[in-house]
């Protein structure tokens, strides 16, 4: 019991809240000990790093690539060379001539004109009081600068006689002989070849094999596979394909594989505005596609969304998937067209008829 008391005794002397007890009692100034500083939180803005200006990221974004392609021609100079190359041969040999380009420039501009047609007539107004859109006066004068082919120069004097008064010209005469001016370029787009030889464009794409380098199909990591399954380039087909669709002539390659089969592309120069929205739906769709493989209802029935496989060169310049086994429906509607001997754009002239017809009569009805 006596050395237990001890150890308390000696515990008591060690406590430093009983020392500052005893030097209160001898008279000595108590002096608290200091708060301890309260923890200050790190707010998000100081854990996250400040989010560079937009001309850092961009200079950011550049460097990588720089290093990206740099170790790419350090470590495998040979498929670097070879994909430049064969990048390059496509986007200067598979150019659409210039009969096609202004037969896409029309559809362009008779688009245009149409959409402002149905925004005047929502308005209460006809075409015929309505100068055309800026934009396009501006191109057609830019059109009338630049016929320089064989075809078109043909009908650079007859073309000069009906636009010569842009500035003056009324929406609803600039719709109709826009349209007589479609109709006439697309019967010598027809009339053009169809098939060209691959030799006659491009030497490197036809001498190309598979010696220069395992190269993948365009599109490849576009989706879910392993490296062992990856499909490389065999060669390139020697003929080449003239596509039509939306008023748009394609030139079509065809590459076959290692594993056998045929795979064609459209090389497509300036796509559409929705261009990017596209790219953005068909990732949208192969995401869907991966949840339909998953239920085994649908895998039973074998549903999924087609989803062809998009690959930008350039700003301007794409390949996009072309399936032969496919057919879309502004394909079943032209060949309908076709049967009745009528223009696929007829049922929207016919509305655009009778949407004229009744301005015209509102407008007669409030002057009276």
């Amino acid at each position: 019991q006596q050395q237990q008391q001890q150890q308390d005794d000696s515990m008591r002397t060690d406590d430093p809240d009983d020392s500052q007890s005893k030097r209160a009692r001898s008279g000595s100034t108590f002096e608290p000990p200091p708060t301890p500083a309260t923890p200050v939180t790190p707010s998000l803005s100081a854990a996250v790093p400040s989010t560079p200006a937009p001309d850092n990221i961009e200079q950011q974004s550049l460097h990588l690539v720089s290093q990206i392609m740099f170790h790419l021609r350090s470590r495998h100079t040979m498929v670097a060379a070879t994909m430049e190359h064969m990048i390059e041969e496509i986007m200067s040999k598979f150019k659409p001539s210039t009969e096609e380009e202004l037969l896409r420039t029309l559809q362009v501009l008779l688009t245009e004109c149409l959409k402002q047609a149905f925004v005047v007539f929502d308005r209460g107004r006809t075409t015929t009081s309505t100068q055309i859109p800026q934009q396009v006066a501006m191109h057609l004068q830019r059109l009338l600068a630049n016929a320089s082919s064989s075809h078109v120069l043909k009908f650079k004097s007859a073309f000069e006689g009906d636009f010569r008064d842009i500035p003056k010209m009324s929406l609803h005469d600039c719709i109709m002989k826009l349209r007589q001016w479609h109709t006439r370029v697309a019967g010598v787009v027809q009339r053009l070849r169809k098939y060209h030889r691959l030799e006659e464009t491009s030497r490197f794409l036809t001498m190309f094999s598979a010696a220069y380098g395992d190269i993948d199909l365009p599109g490849e990591h576009l989706e879910r596979k392993s490296q062992q399954s990856l499909i490389k380039i065999e060669r390139f087909l020697p003929v080449v394909q003239t596509v039509q669709r939306h008023s748009t002539a394609y030139r079509r390659i065809t590459i076959r594989g290692k594993n056998g089969f045929l795979y064609p592309y459209l090389v497509q120069y300036s796509p559409g505005r929705h261009a990017r929205t596209e790219e953005r739906f068909l990732t949208l769709f192969r995401m869907i596609n991966v949840l339909l493989e998953r239920r085994k209802e649908t895998r039973k029935r074998h549903l999924s969304f087609f989803t062809p496989r998009v690959v930008p060169l350039t700003i301007h310049v794409r390949l996009v998937e072309d399936d032969d086994s496919s057919i879309s429906l502004e394909d079943i509607f032209a060949d309908h067209c076709a049967k009745l001997n009528i223009t696929v754009d007829t049922p929207i002239m016919k509305c655009y008829e009778a949407r004229q017809q009744s301005a015209q009569r509102m407008q007669q009805q409030q002057q009276q």
